[in-house]
């Protein structure tokens, strides 16, 4: 099973940069821009790690 990442960023250029280093796992990688992205996404991507940006607004 390839594990699932889902990245939690505002910031383009570092959700850019976590998709540059993560890219190479081999795994599903998938983006929310904020909050309620986020919970969507989880709901829908069902994923096995969440990178979160804690400092968003």
């Amino acid at each position: 099973m390839t594990p699932r990442i889902l990245i939690v960023d505002d910031n383009q250029a570092n959700a850019e940069l976590l998709e540059a280093y993560l890219v190479e796992l081999d795994c599903e990688l998938e983006f929310a821009v904020d909050g309620d992205d986020a919970l969507a996404k989880v709901e829908s991507f069902k994923p096995d790690l969440i990178l979160l940006d804690v400092m968003m607004p």
